[in-house]
């Protein structure tokens, strides 16, 4: 039976439904279509799903997605555009659109949080 899930994922709260033995890879991908983190081993040697989870680095292969629930991750979306172009001052989601606004004033309108 699924549970419900709801957490901030890249400064947005987000919910969903997940199976007690999916993993938050699973979960971030396959329900929150967050497609950045990929699954490349299943055992913690490639570090290809890695995430923040309240700011601790973690393979979210071997998280469990009911693990997450009530706490803030950060995909690799995230550190690449910070790394890129700067600390982010606020993320915005209205609808489908995602509107990304830098501490230099910059702002991006995305149509989705995540890179494939």
């Amino acid at each position: 039976m699924k549970q419900g899930v709801r957490l901030v994922v890249n400064g947005l709260a987000r919910e969903g439904a997940v199976e007690p033995r999916t993993s938050l890879a699973d979960f971030l991908r396959d329900e929150l279509d967050l497609t950045g983190s990929k699954e490349g081993c299943a055992s913690v040697d490639c570090g290809a799903c890695s995430v923040l989870l309240d700011n601790r680095l973690v393979c979210s292969c071997l998280v469990l997605g009911v693990e997450a629930s009530g706490r803030k991750i950060e995909t690799s979306f995230v550190r690449l555009f910070m790394a890129r172009f700067g600390d982010l001052a606020r993320i915005e989601a209205r609808g489908g659109d995602v509107r990304v606004t830098l501490k230099s004033g910059a702002v991006f309108d995305l149509d989705r949080l995540e890179a494939s």
